[in-house]
């Protein structure tokens, strides 16, 4: 799918400028790479990313390629890789690194 694609979970809603969904021989999803200006809103954090690939067996969504997330008032921190397990709902960041905040540059690019 390509062209500001919405993908919808439980809890975690993703928005990206193209997803390719891989599925099995029983029409049963295997991964979704979302790619692009990739959005993952779950509760009251966004994760923004280049790369975002959700692993159904491994219950997870993981962000990379310029990892950053917006936590509550506005913080934010950028990531090598950001981990969201989807079955606690736990985010885990490797490499973390504090950002500025509202100057931040895909904060100024997405218009947010």
């Amino acid at each position: 799918y390509s062209g500001n694609v919405l993908a919808r979970g439980k809890e975690v809603v993703i928005r990206a400028e193209s997803i390719l969904l891989t599925m099995d021989e029983d029409d049963v999803p295997t991964e979704m790479v979302a790619r692009n200006q990739v959005v993952v809103s779950v509760g009251e954090n966004e994760i923004f990313s280049k790369k975002a690939v959700w692993s159904p067996s491994q219950k997870t969504i993981v962000m990379t390629e310029d990892a950053k997330i917006r936590e509550p008032g506005g913080v934010w921190t950028r990531g090598d890789e950001i981990i969201l397990h989807l079955d606690t709902g736990r985010l885990e960041m490797k490499g973390a690194k504090p950002l500025e905040g509202p100057g931040d540059p895909l904060q100024d690019k997405l218009g947010r």
